[in-house]
């Protein structure tokens, strides 16, 4: 076959192979024969050498005895004289080699001659087969001619046909094109006819009648404009009424519930003066019954009636006591009952069935072709009806190779548009996903995998390295270790991707529990070392359609916080619930981030909060059109007041707080354009309740008090998994979940966050749990013990992890090596920033480390650093 080769414009030539080279048959032929005959010759060259050899010394021999015969010794002499008889058997041997080698010259000769006769033969047979093979090249280059001519007909037919298609392409873009003038053009006429009677109408009537017609008309609308305005008046009057009658029946409700409790008290008062009136009326009479059992003259029967008498006294006196105490009690639960706060927002119903993906399933049969996910670098797009149908293959493949209802995955990817698709498929399987940072170590990983007692692993390219070694850690074989999007070095692992192309049929799954757990991301939550947090699918459900209510619809919403955070999953399922598209962005990367903003048209940003500050104060941004968002929202950690404004007035972006935790799936109170306040995080969610602990006593606080914060709703956990010890001391027996932040409410139900009783460190919006922290630490030789507490950035104005280390006697590490030893073990963001070397880590009489009188110390610190400045 000939070989093509690529010339300019795309064109395939065929260019001719080298000729056939001349068959080697005849000179290997040639060769061996002429073998054979050298073989030959050697072996009887060496026979006649031999006897060359023998001849010579036999004619030495010869000599040497006719010398000494010559010289006269007698004894030799008749020896020589016996030996010579000998010699004329020396000429006939002689005469033998001669002859043998004349015949074997003669022998030669032949053999020459029958040589000459074969490589006559043989030079006849290869100029027959060169002449073969002429005729056979000479065909070959003709039929290579021929195919290089057929082979640019049929290009020329390709391009040929390929004008034809983009005619016929042009001509059905026409004709539709066509149509659609063709519709227009009926529509127009229609119109026409329409507007041809209306004239024809008007013509009929007089030019007067017309002109008093129009000036109706136009004092008919005034008057509307002026009707509009006064109930735009009215109305802005009816909602300032509404706002300041709800303000003054909040102000009542509370003076109502103060006085209510005011009366409760000087009821329970006035109840506890008349039992303690009776109680001393009963004790006197106890007393004289007492007298007269003691002083009675011995009579047994009056003697026992008085004892029945002062122990039924003391039972009454007993009853009333506890009768007492039981109205106490409920007078008490009654008044913090009262110190719930609610939203102002209905109350939503949430479906029997809830789950997102029934909402899916409704937007695949009704916007099926609106792009559900759009990746912001590629532009690739995943539409509602392309993500229902991968789901689908997905969960049919992964239960095919062995998953099933309960089985907990890790999730370990960053952004991609894959990410929501894979957890979907896991919800509508049953199983559990877990999600991981991409930045994890492979031992951070393995300790997730642990706490979680996962049983397979997803995980993207680029960290499919790091995934599989965390799952060999822990038994998970490679068949369970799947990857998804592009990079890195994963062919030997199995490929979401491939499950997708298997193209297994969907298998036949019961409905979706809204009670089972559908996601387990880990949180340190108030305390201690990351836990998983269990989230049901009514909770997921209810974090996108609550949230919804108050958000209006818009064309994209930016998907650029990490999907791990329980923000980033929030967000994307209000974009679900909504039927909205979520352009998808892998991380923060400045150009990237302000190139998506203004392509798009993103009306509002969900940034963390370093990021609220590149927007104040990073250059880049000026060289960004970006007058189309109008709002950042923002969470994770308090905002001032200051860096708000800078926004507001850089950008006339409105900066938009709002607060949620991992344990309440991120639903906790929001911020609108309508309904926000500097500094606050905003007012809460429907369905959401509010209470505000006090520190001390633990009673119920009115607004305007600070105390922790402690919410109840749909969204709340389920509880720790795996952790009965830890959920019991996360919840109050009225349901309402302990946050470890401390904050307060106003009047207008405004939420404030001011501090946070919990140990856990908020790092550029990551959580970073001081106990993990310190048994990194403590694994250096070096360090006797450690505490780690939240620090302060002067520049940024952050926390920081910060470590106060107590080193071994003799020990000399510096701050800086103790740091780069801790960087080499974890993830970025848990690296420590700060090392301060002491004497002694303050600890409880249990051995626990006292971290908030580490805190108070670092606090103190840092006022006065602030102080100076």
């Amino acid at each position: 076959m000939p070989s093509r080769e690529r010339q300019g414009g795309g064109r395939a030539v065929l260019s001719p192979r080298p000729e056939p080279r001349k068959t080697d048959t005849v000179v290997v032929m040639a060769q061996e024969a002429l073998a054979s005959a050298a073989l030959g010759w050697q072996e009887r060259a060496e026979r006649l050498a031999e006897s060359k050899a023998r001849l010579k010394n036999r004619l030495a021999e010869v000599e040497e005895a006719h010398r000494k015969y010559v010289a006269g010794s007698t004894s030799e002499s008749l020896t020589v004289v016996k030996n010579v008889p000998a010699l004329p058997n020396n000429h006939v041997f002689t005469k033998q080699l001669v002859d043998e080698n004349h015949a074997l010259r003669q022998e030669t000769r032949a053999l020459q001659r029958r040589l000459m006769q074969q490589v006559k033969v043989l030079e006849a047979r290869y100029q027959h087969l060169e002449g073969k093979a002429r005729a056979k090249t000479t065909l070959y280059r003709e039929t290579t001619s021929r195919l290089e001519e057929v082979t640019t007909q049929l290009f020329e037919a390709k391009q040929q046909l390929a004008a034809q298609t983009e005619k016929l392409q042009v001509y059905s873009d026409q004709t539709a094109q066509l149509d659609d003038l063709q519709q227009d053009l009926h529509l127009l006429r229609s119109e026409n006819m329409k507007l041809n009677e209306t004239i024809a109408v008007l013509s009929s009537r007089p030019f007067n009648a017309l002109s008093k017609d129009l000036q109706k008309k136009n004092l008919w609308i005034s008057q509307l404009e002026e009707e509009k305005r006064v109930l735009e008046e009215d109305r802005a009057r009816f909602q300032t009424d509404c706002l300041a009658t709800r303000r003054t029946n909040d102000k009542l409700r509370h003076r109502v519930e103060a006085m209510t409790d005011e009366v409760k008290y000087l009821a329970n008062e006035l109840s506890r003066a008349k039992a303690e009136c009776e109680q001393k009326a009963m004790e006197k009479e106890v007393a004289q019954l007492q007298l007269r059992f003691y002083t009675a003259p011995g009579d047994y029967r009056v003697m026992s009636a008085v004892g029945k008498a002062i122990k039924d006294m003391k039972k009454q006196q007993q009853a009333k006591r506890t009768a007492a105490e039981d109205e106490s009690k409920d007078s008490l639960a009654s008044k913090q009952n009262s110190m719930i706060f609610t939203s102002r927002h209905p109350t939503l119903p949430i479906p029997d069935n809830a789950a997102i993906w029934y909402v899916v399933e409704q937007h695949a049969r009704h916007i099926g072709d609106k792009p559900a996910f759009v990746c912001g670098v590629t532009g690739r797009t995943i539409s509602y009806a392309q993500l229902l149908r991968m789901a689908k293959k997905i969960c049919a493949g992964l239960a095919a190779n062995g998953l099933q209802k309960g089985d907990i995955v890790i999730l370990h990817s960053m952004n991609c548009i894959e990410y929501p698709v894979i957890f979907l498929a896991l919800n509508r399987l049953g199983a559990i996903c877990s999600q991981s940072s991409p930045q994890f170590t492979a031992r951070e990983l393995a300790d997730q995998i642990e706490a979680a007692q996962a049983v397979a692993v997803i995980s993207h390219k680029k960290f499919a390295a790091v995934a599989m070694k965390a799952a060999t850690m822990h038994d998970i074989s490679s068949d369970q270790v799947y990857t998804i999007g592009d990079g890195g070095d994963s062919s030997f692992l199995q490929t979401i991707e491939h499950l997708i192309e298997m193209d297994l049929p969907f298998p036949d799954l019961p409905p979706i529990d809204p009670n089972q757990v559908v996601t387990l991301p880990f949180s340190s939550g108030t305390t201690g070392r990351p836990k998983g947090v269990e989230l049901t699918a009514r909770a997921m459900f209810a974090a996108g359609m609550i949230p919804a209510y108050t958000v209006e619809k818009m064309d994209y919403l930016l998907g650029m916080l990490p999907f791990f955070h329980i923000m980033a999953t929030l967000i994307f399922h209000i974009s679900l619930y909504m039927g909205m598209s979520m352009v998808v962005l892998p991380g923060f990367q400045p150009n990237t981030l302000l190139h998506t903003a203004a392509k798009y048209k993103i009306k509002r940003l969900h940034l963390a909060p370093p990021l609220i500050k590149f927007l104040a104060k990073h250059p880049l941004v000026d060289k960004y059109d970006l007058s189309a968002t109008t709002q950042a929202s923002s969470g994770g950690a308090p905002l001032g007041k200051e860096l708000e404004q800078a926004v507001l007035k850089r950008l006339n972006v409105q900066v938009l707080q709002s607060y949620g935790m991992t344990e309440i799936a991120g639903v906790g109170t929001h911020s609108s354009i309508t309904c926000h306040r500097e500094g606050s995080s905003g007012t809460l969610y429907p369905n959401v309740e509010l209470k505000v602990k006090c520190l001390e006593t633990g009673a119920d606080l009115p607004p305007n008090m600070h105390g922790e914060l402690l919410f109840r709703g749909p969204t709340i956990m389920k509880g720790y998994f795996n952790n009965p010890e830890a959920t019991r001391e996360s919840f109050t027996k009225d349901g309402f979940l302990l946050t470890g932040d401390i904050g307060y409410i106003d009047d207008d139900g405004f939420v404030f966050i001011v501090d946070r009783l919990k140990e856990l460190i908020k790092y550029k919006g990551h959580q970073v749990a001081p106990a993990e922290v310190e048994d990194v630490v403590n694994s250096h030789p070096q360090v006797a013990d450690s505490g780690c507490v939240r620090g302060h950035d002067p520049m940024t104005g952050e926390e920081i992890p910060k470590v106060y280390v107590v080193l071994e006697d003799g020990s000399s590490l510096t701050a800086d090596e103790l740091m780069e030893y801790v960087a080499a073990k974890v993830t970025g963001y848990k690296c420590v920033r700060e090392v301060e070397f002491v004497d002694s880590i303050p600890k409880s009489l249990s051995g626990k480390i006292l971290r908030r009188v580490l805190q108070m110390r670092e606090n103190e610190k840092i006022r006065a650093s602030r102080s100076r400045l």
